[in-house]
């Protein structure tokens, strides 16, 4: 929704003897954005690790609903080719 004001005499609008006129103009058109984005973070020794982050935003009138799904990436070590040695102690 968009509210104009109108003050004074201006050149071409009646005012019906008003000093100030507010102009109301609704938007119903329905508009849709979708938005992905991608990014990968990738070490010297070919390890990666990637982000991905969906959006979708829908427009209708006077609704309005908004979807984000996000995947983080994760930083531990465990990702890389190393050994992992596990001992369990009595």
């Amino acid at each position: 929704m968009k509210i104009q004001v109108i003050s004074g005499n201006p050149r071409g609008i009646n005012m019906e003897g008003h000093t100030i006129v507010a102009d109301v103009i609704r938007n119903t058109s329905a508009l849709t954005n979708l938005i992905a984005s991608l990014s990968a973070i990738i070490w010297p020794d070919g390890h990666s690790v990637h982000d991905m982050k969906p959006e979708c935003a829908h427009t209708n009138g006077a609704w309005r609903y908004e979807v984000t799904v996000e995947r983080f990436p994760n930083y531990d070590d465990i990702v890389g080719g190393g050994t992992n040695t596990v001992i369990d102690y009595p």
